[in-house]
Parts: structure tokens; sequence; C-alpha cells
């Protein structure tokens, strides 16, 4: 039995992730393409890369991010021990189309290998996985809630 609830958990991370996936949402719009991936897609690998602000954080760098800390999340998951730096995890910035495209297909990727370890996994006992498995919805609906006003702007900058 898991400490918490693995189905609700798993749907959480699924509409952060992806967005609306059934019938409900809990955290996001039900509108389509509400999740990190589908805001991602929606974007050019230069629009993504373009900081809104003077000296700000472009999508681009809240997309590497998010890719950062799902590989992060991943080596932990397999037992082993991650050797990043969080500086690192910012360190995405200017993509051309190809790199963006390669961005977006490594999220998807994780996204999944992670759901399937943590729907896979059996023991719970280690306190600090848990703890960080279960803070991975609230820091990627952070990231999420970013990404949205980011592309909010970018959009309204367009218009």
């Amino acid at each position: 039995m898991h400490p918490f609830s693995l189905k609700a958990y798993l749907t959480l991370f699924e509409e952060i992730m992806i967005g609306r996936t059934g019938e409900y949402t809990w955290i996001i719009d039900r509108d389509p393409g509400q999740g990190i991936l589908r805001s991602l897609q929606e974007l050019s690998g230069k629009e993504a890369s373009t900081p809104l602000r003077k000296d700000g954080i472009s999508i681009a760098s809240h997309a590497g991010h998010v890719n950062w800390a799902l590989d992060f999340a991943l080596t932990f998951l397999n037992g082993e021990t991650p050797t990043g730096k969080w500086p690192d995890s910012w360190k995405t910035k200017d993509l051309d189309e190809e790199d963006w495209l390669k961005l977006l297909e490594q999220i998807e990727d994780r996204a999944e290998a992670f759901r399937d370890k943590v729907k896979e996994r059996e023991d719970w006992s280690d306190v600090q996985l848990e703890t960080g498995v279960l803070a991975f919805v609230p820091h990627m609906a952070y990231h999420l809630g970013a990404i949205r006003q980011l592309l909010k702007e970018l959009r309204e900058r367009e218009v």
C-alpha cells in the first residue's frame, strides 16, 4: 500500500505536465493546451528563447530547468545520487529550432519515464525520496504558472 494515493498523484502529475487528461481538472484550466508540454509546443525556438524583460528568464530557460529537474528526479528514482548543480539547471538560453524540438522531446520522454518509475515503485519507506516525489508536482506547477504568464505576455506583444 502506498503512503499516498498513487492514482491521485499521477493524475496531478499528468495534468501539470500534459494538460487535461480526463473529464476534470484539479489544478489547471480545463481548456486544451494548458500543461507544460502543450504550452511549450505552441512556441518556436526563437519565441521560447526571447526574454521578455531585460535580464529576464525566457520560456526556454524554464523549459531547460524542467528538463534538468526531471533528469535529477529520475536519477534519485533509479537509486543513484544526482551530480547536477542547481545553477546549471538555468543555463538554457538561446535555442534554434532543432535544439528546441530536441528539448521538448527530452522533456516528454523524461516526464513519461518519471511517471512510469513512480507508478512501478513499491518501496516508499525512504522519506526523502517520497517527499521529493511529492514536491515535484507543486514545483512543476510553479514553472507552469511562470511559463503560462510569459506565454501570455509574449502573445500580447505579438498583437
